[in-house]
């Protein structure tokens, strides 16, 4: 598992996620206000860099990503289940009006 932190943060964990022989990840980020957002990516280091410059999804535009936990995994498949899994659990955890990602994206 890696860590990538936005300002004053950085990769902490698993180190830098590109050096994993893991074909995809799952993320869970931490959004201002307590907000959550699940996702799914093939491309860890473009795509936490596009959530951190404000380029990510709509959702992490509005509300900016303040820290991020990565998950390999050995398949698209395997993450994209897990990415659902991910979800739910966020959700039962933190609340359905503080959790996006994994298809749901409405915004907050």
């Amino acid at each position: 598992m890696g860590r990538h932190g936005g300002k004053g943060g950085g990769c902490k964990g698993g180190g830098r996620a590109g050096k994993s022989s893991a074909k995809a990840y799952t993320y869970v980020m931490n959004l201002k206000g307590g907000k959550k957002y699940v996702g799914m990516t093939q491309n860890p280091n473009a795509r936490m860099h596009a959530h951190f410059s404000g380029h990510g999804s709509a959702v992490t535009k509005q509300n900016a990503p303040k820290s991020a936990v990565l998950t390999p995994h050995s398949s698209v498949k395997a993450a994209k289940a897990a990415e659902t899994r991910v979800y739910h659990a966020q959700k039962a955890m933190h609340g359905a009006t503080n959790v996006r990602g994994a298809g749901h994206t409405a915004r907050f």
